[in-house]
């Protein structure tokens, strides 16, 4: 064999090794974004259902609105109704964003950074939501009270001795639950991009 064969035949398995390296890089890539997907997907899911439950709320406050006939439990039904309907969005929004990372365009530096920012953001909506709740829970009860009881409990303060502290206690265990819960997850979308590096 002559020496411009051996350079063909050396050029010829350099392609094929460069070729079947880009393949599987790409195939790496497109395993890493399917992992990362299905990771968010899982806090999608969930979130939908309790945005659903959030809906038949909204439903019930308006199918009941007639039943609220003083300012201030019309107040406590709108209000409720608000904050039912605004943090599906917020929530459901920032899983959007985080599900939205583009891995094709960005280097994977570009990539961690901007899901570290939409975690944040992510995370911050799931605090707010957690403060939000225990305003929510004093603001809905006395409507729904009023509509299945017929009681306006602003007139009868007894109800509010035991259902206050275990009210609190009951937001708080659901609460922390559901965040170190979802904080779990959003660490193990990290660690599989991470991993990937």
């Amino acid at each position: 064999m002559e020496i411009n064969e051996f350079q063909d035949i050396w050029k010829a398995m350099d392609e094929s090794i460069s070729s079947q390296s880009k393949l599987n890089n790409h195939t790496i890539m497109e395993m890493t974004k399917d992992k990362y997907h299905s990771t968010i997907n899982r806090i999608s899911n969930k979130e939908k259902i309790g945005s659903i439950f959030c809906l038949l709320i909204v439903i019930f406050i308006i199918y009941t609105l007639k039943d609220q006939d003083t300012w201030y439990l019309m107040t406590c039904a709108i209000l409720s109704m608000c904050f039912y309907i605004i943090l599906p969005i917020l929530s459901l929004k920032s899983i959007r964003d985080l599900n939205a990372i583009s891995f094709a365009s960005n280097n994977l530096r570009d990539t961690i950074n901007e899901f570290h920012k939409k975690k944040t953001a992510f995370l911050k909506v799931q605090q707010l939501g957690i403060l939000l709740g225990i305003f929510i829970l004093f603001l809905f009860l006395p409507p729904t009270i009023k509509s299945i009881d017929g009681k306006d409990i602003f007139l009868d303060r007894g109800i509010w001795i035991w259902y206050i502290p275990t009210s609190l206690i009951l937001l708080g265990l659901f609460a922390r639950w559901g965040y170190n819960h979802y904080k779990r997850t959003i660490d193990k979308a990290e660690g599989i991009l991470k991993d990937f590096q």
